[in-house]
């Protein structure tokens, strides 16, 4: 049996698993702790907003990732790592015309990937810390595997206590030896860090369209404001300023793409008091006038949804925005 044939045996495998345990729901956070089942049986989008690294595999369906101005597109047999970096980008599930997209996901922990990294012995590493904060490409049989395995243990729940934390860790183990090990190395030991920017981040995403408090956000950081500032850019890669107005404006794009909305209404939607200042500030962000910019994603939707799909490509773009769960 070559590669791919295998490939597609286990996604559909996958496949009939998740089915059974996601029910009528669109996400299910599974009993095995961070893993996540995703299946829309529509074309849909959303935003995503995080800060920890997630693997996911594609098992039915393709997706689309939208960051700024570039677009990334997988589909089903596919792995994709999102590590650390600019936290705000969109996605498009993407049915098939006969199933629904479906997903797995499994965030990552960065201290097990500590631990791990002082046990593997330095010929078996991978490459270094890389630039690196997005990885797509051709699952690997290895992982696909430990997914099934880990999958599988959701029909015998009373197994989950004792091998899904095996399974979990050997995952964490082939990302660290694998092709995809550069873009975990960053900033494999920054989590506590990352978990107090984290709760600025929420709160960020709760009152986005309210005026920027930096003293409160450092406040909830448990940080002197300068320090704040300082480690929230290099978790980031964006001034508190920045995070904000991209968060209005990926809102922004979100609601003119699914709902239609005008313009004027968008804005007012996101917080801008002036229609002029968000036109300026979008088209900076994604490279168009906002109505011409969501009518292109409409219509680019409806082609996939045809069946026009361009081809899957792999991507490790250092540019592109992250840590969202991809699921």
């Amino acid at each position: 049996m070559g590669e791919t044939q295998e490939r597609k045996n286990i996604c559909q495998e996958l496949g009939r698993v998740l089915k059974r345990h996601c029910g009528d729901e669109d996400r299910v956070a599974a009993d095995i702790p961070g893993l996540v089942i995703t299946m829309q049986p529509r074309l849909c989008e959303t935003t995503h907003l995080g800060l920890n690294p997630v693997v996911g595999v594609i098992v039915q369906g393709s997706k689309s990732i939208l960051a700024g101005r570039e677009e990334f597109f997988y589909q089903a047999g596919q792995c994709c790592l999102v590590g650390f970096s600019k936290p705000i980008f969109n996605c498009f599930f993407i049915p098939s015309p006969e199933q629904p997209f479906l997903s797995v996901a499994l965030e990552i922990d960065p201290r097990l990937l500590a631990e791990l990294t002082l046990e593997i012995p330095s010929e078996n590493a991978a490459a270094r810390a890389s630039g690196q904060t997005f990885w797509a490409g051709d699952a690997d049989l290895v992982m696909l595997d430990c997914f099934r395995r880990l999958t599988q243990l959701l029909d015998s729940r009373a197994d989950i206590p004792v091998l899904a934390p095996l399974v979990v860790r050997e995952i964490h183990y082939r990302l660290l030896t694998g092709k995809m090990a550069g873009l975990l190395k960053n900033r494999q030991f920054d989590w506590t860090r990352t978990a107090r920017i984290a709760r600025a981040v929420s709160s960020l995403k709760e009152n986005y369209k309210e005026p920027l408090s930096v003293p409160r956000l450092a406040a909830e950081a448990n940080m002197a404001r300068s320090t704040f500032h300082r480690h929230f850019k290099h978790v980031t890669s964006m001034s508190p300023l920045q995070f904000q107005k991209e968060l209005r404006l990926c809102e922004a794009q979100k609601i003119m793409v699914a709902d239609g909305v005008d313009v004027n209404e968008a804005s007012r939607a996101v917080g801008y008091e002036s229609a002029s200042q968000f036109i300026r500030e979008y088209k900076r962000q994604f490279g168009e006038p906002p109505q011409q910019n969501a009518q292109k994603i409409r219509l680019a939707n409806l082609d996939k949804m045809s069946g026009h799909q361009g081809p899957a490509r792999e991507t490790r773009d250092p540019d592109i925005l992250a840590l969202g769960p991809l699921s």
